[in-house]
């Protein structure tokens, strides 16, 4: 159980730096909404629960 959190952990862990890329690479094209925060805020919750 520990190492299926922990796989799910690295995962979440790529899932963010590959979509903090996206969201830099889409600054350029418009404003920053407000779902990105929401989305980052998410992504730390399942980091905490296991």
């Amino acid at each position: 159980m520990n190492d299926g959190a922990r796989m799910r952990g690295e995962s979440v862990e790529q899932w963010i730096m590959s979509n903090d890329t996206l969201v830099q690479r889409r600054r350029s094209h418009f404003r920053y909404n407000s779902f990105n925060p929401g989305i980052l805020l998410a992504a730390l919750v399942l980091l905490l629960v296991p």
